[in-house]
């Protein structure tokens, strides 16, 4: 490894980095302190990577309720349009290039850049947007596919008018070549949650390679690190999420530590009652502490035996 480039060594440090936030989620709990209500809750340590099977597939399904919600009334309207914007593919190496170019495009095509461009005509007709960044990898030709799934709220998008708009606006980030596409569709009320998870998958799909090699993979998670995969704004803005827990918090430590140490308080017999009733939780705890062992399993707190346990 001493003689790769510097470059080289800082995307597999970044990929190993990774893999161990990954190896590590879901298997520890932390205990939190609620001062105002005076009570200790689990908190369980994931790693919230779009890569990690568990995580991916959560971030995914919460935007996918928070879009539906939103887009709801524009669907029931009749104005609400599922748009795929296509660019030309790219080859292995160019896939962080081209990642830019046309989150670059989609956002000069809407009037991006802070305000200081006007949309392209008909895009200046679009109130409101959604969208999310996919990438999925040709297994025949060996090439990258970035396009864009994209919500928005407009009565109406002729589609050899936004097609040459789209056009326009790649030209604009430096894309030339000959492959390109505007996909629209009306969504109606009934297709509404179908909508949704498409612009959410960003989280659980930011890339279908499930036939590539370990050289696609890398590149992959190096060129869609940081930056912007979606976004949303105008009538369709999507609120913040505040995921900080209400009230004033202390953490107090890792789970086994703090049970060690307050095994037979109240506060511990309160703590392990509220986590055994919660189903999921309890069901990753009793795989990862043993304590939880001596404690009654009732019908209404379905955790799983161990295998060998004794009855």
């Amino acid at each position: 490894m001493g003689d790769l480039p510097p470059h080289r060594l800082a995307e597999i440090s970044q990929i190993l980095a990774l893999g161990n936030r990954i190896g590590r989620c879901h298997e520890s709990f932390l205990v939190l302190y609620n001062h105002d209500t005076r009570r200790h809750s689990p908190l369980l340590a994931v790693c919230n990577s779009r890569w990690c099977p568990i995580c991916a597939v959560n971030r995914s399904l919460d935007r996918a309720r928070r879009v539906a919600a939103k887009t709801a009334a524009a669907a029931g309207a009749g104005s609400l349009t599922h748009a795929v914007f296509t660019i030309p593919n790219c080859a292995p190496g160019e896939l962080m290039a081209h990642r830019k170019k046309i989150v670059g495009a989609f956002r000069r095509l809407l009037g991006g850049n802070g305000g200081q461009s006007k949309p392209i005509p008909p895009a200046d007709k679009i109130h409101g947007y959604i969208w999310n960044l996919e990438v999925t990898l040709s297994k025949k030709r060996n090439t990258w596919h970035p396009h864009i799934h994209a919500l928005l709220d407009t009565p109406y998008l002729a589609q050899a008018q936004i097609t040459d708009a789209w056009k326009r606006a790649a030209h604009t980030q430096g894309v030339i070549g000959k492959s390109w596409l505007v996909y629209l569709e009306r969504v109606t009320g009934d297709d509404v949650a179908a909508a949704a998870l498409e612009v959410s998958k960003y989280c659980a799909k930011p890339i279908a390679i499930t036939h590539a090699n370990n050289e696609a993979w890398a590149e992959a998670i190096v060129a869609l690190r940081g930056g912007h995969q979606s976004d949303s704004g105008g009538s369709l803005a999507l609120p913040a999420v505040n995921r900080r827990p209400t009230g004033v918090m202390t953490c107090e430590g890792g789970m086994s530590r703090w049970l060690r140490d307050n095994i037979d308080t109240r506060e511990a017999a309160e703590f392990l009652t509220a986590l055994l009733r919660d189903s999921i939780l309890g069901r990753i705890a009793a795989q990862h502490y043993s304590v939880l062992d001596l404690m009654p399993v009732v019908d209404e707190s379905p955790i799983p035996k161990k295998k060998g346990r004794k009855k």
